[in-house]
């Protein structure tokens, strides 16, 4: 028939969540527990690794409060990926209290290596499974 079989790989970790971009070039894949985005560009079999932090406005020292990321999902030009991640709310809590676990939405700029949370979301709101609309992709059908 022509075809062969892939040949198994061992990536050494629990892959929690995939995600391919739409042009097909790139694979994005999430470590279980971790807070990291791997993103590998499947025609130059370049891979990067991204760390995501939390809002962090201290100045010589960068604090990461994310804990851990879920869904990812890349933007229709491949170029941003959105993800929801787990973070520590100590918002209110005295000192030496256990944390409330909360979820919340950010961005991976794949252009500049950036990453950002979702702004202006107050403490006590939970965003997740967040996804990029894909009208464009939508429009092709309805016609």
């Amino acid at each position: 028939t022509g075809e062969t079989p892939d040949d198994p790989f061992e990536v050494g970790f629990e892959v929690n969540k995939l995600a391919i971009s739409p042009d097909g070039s790139m694979l994005a894949v999430v470590p279980s527990n971790t807070n990291l985005i791997i993103v590998a560009n499947l025609e130059t079999d370049e891979v990067v690794s991204y760390e995501a932090r939390g809002p962090d406005y201290s100045e010589n020292q960068s604090l990461s409060t994310v804990d851990l990321i879920d869904a990812i999902d890349f933007d229709l030009a491949s170029n941003r990926i959105v993800f929801d991640y787990q973070n520590c709310n100590r918002f209110g809590l005295e000192q030496g209290a256990e944390c409330q676990p909360i979820w919340n939405i950010g961005f991976l700029d794949l252009t500049t290596g950036s990453n950002y949370p979702f702004a202006n979301v107050a403490a006590d709101v939970e965003l997740g499974n967040p996804s990029f609309l894909r009208l464009a992709l939508m429009r092709s059908f309805l016609i």
